[in-house]
């Protein structure tokens, strides 16, 4: 049986609904073995000014993650807060293939929608899936190897 790693901000109310959390039954009732990481867990309440701080955790804890499982898919969803080294990370050191589905445009950095860490990590994906078809002669000019469309 496959596993895959789905990376992206889940509830810890179950009864919440999360759009990972979609993805999640999908790949099970598609016979993966599937694996959750809320990568926009609080660990410390500090102010907004100490949001890097929480970050860091959370990337050292998917690398750890990743090592114990050992997934065949890392599927990311947005997970704007991960670190583009750590991206870089886990492709040279685990044999999982990973991608990446933005649901907002990676482009527009003025609504918090995106981050330099989600423009450096373009060359790391395997696969990285965007909702609208006029983006992706852009996506692929700034990196990415593979670029499919996948609307919502």
């Amino acid at each position: 049986m496959k596993k895959v790693l789905i990376v992206s901000e889940f509830s810890e109310d179950q009864s919440r609904y999360t759009y990972a959390s979609s993805f999640y039954s999908a790949f099970r009732e598609l016979g993966f073995e599937a694996y959750k990481f809320n990568c926009k867990k609080v660990y410390f309440s500090f102010p907004y000014v100490f949001r890097f701080l929480n970050n860091f955790v959370v990337n050292f804890l998917l690398r750890k993650e990743v090592e114990k499982i050992q997934p065949d898919i890392i599927f990311f969803i947005k997970a704007d807060n991960i670190f583009y080294k750590t991206i870089r990370f886990l492709k040279k050191t685990s044999n999982s293939k990973i991608y990446n589905f933005y649901p907002d445009n990676p482009f527009v950095f003025w609504n918090g929608n995106s981050n330099r860490h989600v423009l450096l990590s373009f060359p790391f994906y395997d696969s990285f899936l965007i909702w609208s078809k006029m983006l992706i002669p852009a996506l692929e000019s700034s990196g990415c190897k593979k670029v499919s469309y996948f609307p919502f």
